[in-house]
Formats: structure tokens, C-alpha cells, sequence
């Protein structure tokens, strides 16, 4: 409930802010890192895993 009172202030007061932004849940996907905020645990799916993988290979080649 804080959430919905702090965009209605901000509402009233004309401050920006993009309503699919206002996400609330027991899992939140950040940045393609998927937060379990009751655990609070951070989890890399493996499909991001492995595309982080591939950048950071090519980053180390390119500095060789």
C-alpha cells in the first residue's frame, strides 16, 4: 500500500514515472537477474548465464 501513496503523491506533484516500472511480487525479474525478496536470493536464469559468458569471453579476447 505505500507503493500506490507514494505514486499518488508523485502524481500530485507532476513527477514523472512509468507504470510498468510499478512491479510488486514475491519474484522480480531486475535487469534480467530474477530477485526472490522473501529469500533474498539473487538468480541468473542460465540463458542469461551463458549470454553473460559469451560477452565476457569476447571482452577478454579483445584485450589480449
Amino acid at each position: 500500500m505505500q507503493q500506490v501513496e507514494l505514486l499518488k503523491m508523485w502524481d500530485e506533484v507532476r513527477t514523472p514515472h512509468k507504470r510498468k516500472k510499478q512491479v510488486f511480487g514475491d519474484h522480480l525479474a531486475i535487469l534480467g537477474i530474477v530477485v526472490d525478496v522473501n529469500l533474498l536470493l539473487f538468480l541468473l536464469p542460465l540463458e542469461v548465464k551463458a549470454r553473460l559468458e559469451q560477452e565476457l569471453e569476447k571482452w577478454g579476447q579483445k584485450r589480449v
